[in-house]
């Protein structure tokens, strides 16, 4: 038996490619120690940890950088849901006709 995959599950290359965080150092072996310093406390204080929204559940990324983050995060995960989506209702809109089909065909 063949197994069509909806074309959402069919991956990108593309969208496997990881995000350019820039290249990790090791701190002995960085060059420009004073610039990894600035790096740092911009990071420390940009990307902070945030109170949980739903009650005593785990912190959650905050901050000016850490929002900016999520915000963007959350737009590439609408980018893979709404693909999601659009499949899903193929798939929903073919099962509808095919039991429709059935129905016609075998009167109860």
């Amino acid at each position: 038996m063949l197994l069509a995959l909806p074309q959402a599950i069919v991956a990108s290359p593309a969208r496997l490619a990881p995000r350019d965080e820039g290249s990790a150092k090791i701190t002995q072996m960085d060059t420009d120690p004073m610039a990894r310093a600035k790096a740092v406390a911009v990071n420390r204080a940009g990307y902070q940890y945030a109170p949980s929204l739903m009650g005593k559940a785990s912190y959650h990324l905050g901050g000016s950088l850490g929002e900016k983050r999520i915000e963007n995060d959350l737009k590439l995960w609408l980018e893979d849901r709404n693909i999601v989506n659009r499949s899903l209702s193929l798939d929903v809109a073919a099962a509808s006709a095919a039991v429709t089909a059935v129905r016609i065909a075998n009167p109860v």
